[in-house]
């Protein structure tokens, strides 16, 4: 690349208004050496040595998204569209999906990606799309989410390709903080690596599943892979124990039905096999289960019981 460069910047000084070599030079900077503040001020020499045009507007949209600058990209891609009579390349739709998912405003990202789609030609659409339209649209709609997830997935055939796909994704959810997401994305993940007869790991339901579930919100798809995982894992305290957490978190209010009870029940009696290792999940659900007992059942002999078990063993 060092020759090329070199050319590229002997053409400039040459002909300080040669737009072509500004623009290898800009994606170079923007995509080989991620130099996001270097490749703001090529895109300026661009606009700068070339006649106004909505293509040159998108490079300085392209640059302030990828130093994210969110609202003057937000900006700035309105301004292109609206100068383009809302007939953008599509590539400016998805970008603009990308800025207001990173400002939090799911709802005009799914706009977004709707007019994406509505634009876009088979050629123009990448795997991805189908991610950011799962992650755009697809709140509190788990099967949309799937749906777009296999669409993106089955874009390719091979394996390694397919689970990289999800990993990008799968990376990009956890760190804008989207547990749901990363969790429907991760469920998917181990499902293909099943389905193909690669390695999988029950505890990979716990861990990268339950969990992501539990701490979005989403109570009832924690509860339901807990379920899985104690099937497979009927021996092991995990299962019961974050079942135990999810209808704990479901089962609210004034008319307490106490469907987490046999859960956290089963985790007092694994834990205290074992109370050096399982001493704090089984203290959680002798808490809850004494606090239950007392405020909610008026079962004061169940409440003390429960208090003292692991007390007495530990």
């Amino acid at each position: 690349m060092g020759v090329v460069l070199e050319n590229l910047n002997a053409a400039i000084k040459a002909d300080p208004k040669f737009a072509p070599a500004y623009e290898e030079l800009y994606l170079y900077t923007l995509f080989g050496k991620r130099d996001f503040p270097a490749a703001e001020n090529i895109a300026k020499q661009i606009i700068s040595s070339s006649d106004p045009s909505i293509e040159n507007d998108y490079y300085a949209f392209q640059a302030a998204l990828l130093q994210d600058k969110l609202e003057e990209a937000a900006r700035m891609g309105k301004d292109i569209i609206t100068k383009s009579n809302n007939n953008a390349k599509p590539r400016v739709y998805r970008a603009m999906t990308v800025v207001y998912l990173k400002l939090k405003d799911s709802t005009t990202a799914c706009d977004y990606i709707n007019q994406f789609f509505s634009k876009a030609t088979q050629e123009d659409i990448l795997g991805t799309d189908y991610i950011l339209k799962a992650q755009a649209c697809g709140r509190d709609n788990p099967e949309l989410i799937r749906q777009n997830i296999v669409k993106a997935v089955l874009m390719d055939s091979v394996l390694s390709r397919q689970v990289e796909t999800l990993n990008e994704a799968i990376a990009d959810a956890k760190n804008s903080g989207n547990r749901v997401f990363e969790a429907e994305l991760r469920m998917l993940h181990y499902q293909l690596r099943k389905d193909k007869g690669s390695p999988t790991s029950s505890s990979e339901l716990i861990g990268n599943m339950v969990l992501p579930f539990y701490f979005g919100g989403a109570y009832q798809r924690a509860d339901s892979i807990a379920q899985e995982y104690i099937k497979m894992e009927p021996d092991s305290i995990y299962g019961y124990y974050w079942s135990g957490n999810a209808k704990a978190a479901m089962d609210t209010g004034a008319q307490q039905q106490g469907t987490f009870i046999p859960m956290y029940q089963k985790t007092m009696e694994i834990a205290l096999r074992d109370t050096a290792r399982y001493k704090t999940l089984g203290t959680k659900a002798a808490r809850t289960l004494a606090i239950h007992f007392a405020n909610v059942k008026r079962d004061y002999p169940a409440a003390n019981d429960s208090r003292q078990r692991l007390n007495d063993r530990s």
